[in-house]
């Protein structure tokens, strides 16, 4: 694994073991990540990195603004796989019988997740969850840390890949924006 600072000019790197999802935490020098054994660890500039979970454990991840390291796991249920969360080094499942296939952590310590058909709902960690779209919304999606959330769409864009929109406050209208992509992270600034 690499990670380059913001004010250094080279890419530094960090032993992990390598890694097939990552995401950066709301302190800039920790990351999550996990192996393709299905395994999370939690990654520190200047430190070793710590096991999170076992093997055959998770397939997303994603670290919210608040702290939390939400994860879904490769237990499926309807929908995708079981949603858990990381809190005093224990992994707790949300009491929900609704998976996800992509999830995002929110500032407000709640996830927005996609299930296989596409659809995004708001996850809270006691198992409330409201539906946000329809079925075939999105493929993708991320917050940031500011709240605005940016998904890639089940359309299709010309320049390849497909649309990528925006919306900045939950209930506001959904902006496209130019150009397509396949993988987005709506991350740090």
């Amino acid at each position: 694994m690499k990670y380059k600072e913001p004010s250094a000019k080279k890419w530094s790197s960090i032993d992990s073991g390598g890694a097939i999802k990552i995401d950066g935490g709301p302190k800039g020098s920790k990351a999550y990540i996990i192996n393709n054994r299905g395994e999370v660890w939690q990654l520190e500039i200047g430190e070793k990195p710590i096991q999170l979970s076992g093997e055959g454990f998770a397939k997303e991840i994603s670290a919210g603004a608040d702290g939390t390291v939400w994860v879904i796991s490769q237990e499926g249920i309807h929908g995708g796989g079981n949603i858990q969360y990381l809190t005093d080094d224990q992994w707790v499942k949300v009491p929900s019988e609704m998976g996800a296939i992509k999830i995002t952590g929110t500032p407000d310590g709640k996830a927005l997740i996609i299930n296989t058909d596409g659809m995004i709902a708001q996850l809270e960690k006691d198992g409330k969850h409201e539906q946000l779209t329809g079925d075939g919304f999105a493929r993708e999606i991320s917050v940031a840390p500011d709240g605005a959330t940016w998904i890639i769409s089940n359309e299709p864009h010309e320049d390849g890949g497909n649309k990528v929109s925006f919306q900045e406050k939950p209930g506001m209208a959904w902006q496209d924006v130019d150009g397509g992509a396949t993988i987005l992270d709506a991350g740090f600034a």
